[in-house]
């Protein structure tokens, strides 16, 4: 995955290899191209892991839809 292309504005942007001492320390280093990949695939990556009505989710959602507004 860290090399695919998963849509116009990830064109010549990877995924940021994500650490398990960044997941420990609940900080990524990552630019913002990298961050903006990783949140508009992030349903893709883990979604089947998540129960949909999880309030994170929800708002995890809301803010994608926010997103495609916007971009």
């Amino acid at each position: 995955m860290k090399k695919r292309n998963f849509d116009p504005i990830a064109r010549n942007t990877n995924i940021a290899l994500v650490t398990k001492e960044m997941i420990d320390n609940r900080a990524l280093r990552t630019s913002s191209s990298e961050m903006l990949v990783l949140f508009n695939n992030f349903a893709f990556i883990v979604g089947d892991l998540i129960p949909a009505k999880r309030p994170e989710w929800k708002v995890y959602r809301k803010l994608r839809e926010i997103m495609s507004i916007v971009q």
